[in-house]
């Protein structure tokens, strides 16, 4: 019984072990014989981690919807800067910004890599959408 139990932790953790070191291996450099352009075209700015933000509690009592986008950079580690953070466009002014930094801080990115080096990428832009439902 013993041994049993103990065969099975050791395969199930060579199975997780080994699903690891392939997500790591995997490389998302474009290849080299793609032309310049569409390297560029290749890095999207999408999060991998996106965390909606909270409702304000006064507008949806209020029946106020809006959005609001930022702008901010996102770092090598694929986390947003709070210090670069600022504020494109809002509707209502005032409203939905805060909750709007808040789920931005929260956000993750795949690392942008630039000729074959991972970079902090400026200007990235985001918009947080505030809709009631029915």
């Amino acid at each position: 019984m013993i041994l049993r139990v103990f065969l099975l932790g050791v395969l199930s953790f060579c199975l997780v072990g080994s699903g690891g070191v392939l997500a790591q291996d995997q490389d998302d450099t474009p290849p080299e014989d793609m032309p310049p352009t569409q390297k560029a075209e290749q890095v999207k700015a999408a999060p991998i981690i996106l965390i909606y933000p909270k409702y304000p509690i006064q507008a949806a009592r209020d029946g106020i919807e809006g959005f609001c986008t930022l702008s901010f950079t996102v770092d090598k580690k694929g986390q947003v800067s709070y210090s670069s953070m600022k504020i494109i466009d809002e509707k209502p002014k005032g409203v939905f910004c805060r909750a709007s930094e808040r789920s931005a801080l929260k956000m993750r990115y795949k690392p942008f890599i630039e000729n074959g080096r991972i970079i902090a990428k400026k200007a990235v832009t985001y918009r947080f959408d505030f809709k009631l439902s029915n």
